[in-house]
């Protein structure tokens, strides 16, 4: 095994809204339950992968959001486009 970046192989993901309780009558929070699915470097199959379950808030959702927004505009910049031409 190589310990390089896993890869993406797949996400799932739901939206829980607990819209009550005996205590407490207004209550809507949100809860983001994402189920991230990852190659090994080099994986020959699916069978390696390997999950991770985490929840978040809606703002914390917001917030990947935009970093992966960011890591997508910064990969379609020039000089990433050139390094990846060299890496290949």
């Amino acid at each position: 095994m190589s310990g390089g970046i896993p890869s993406y192989h797949n996400l799932e993901w739901r939206l829980d809204v607990e819209v009550s309780r005996r205590l407490d009558r207004d209550i809507s929070k949100p809860t983001f339950v994402l189920k991230l699915d990852t190659l090994p470097d080099g994986a020959a199959s699916a069978d390696e992968k390997k999950s991770l379950v985490f929840e978040c808030n809606s703002a914390m959702m917001q917030h990947l959001g935009s970093q992966i927004a960011e890591a997508l505009k910064a990969a379609e910049a020039p000089g990433a486009q050139r390094a990846v031409k060299y890496i290949k």
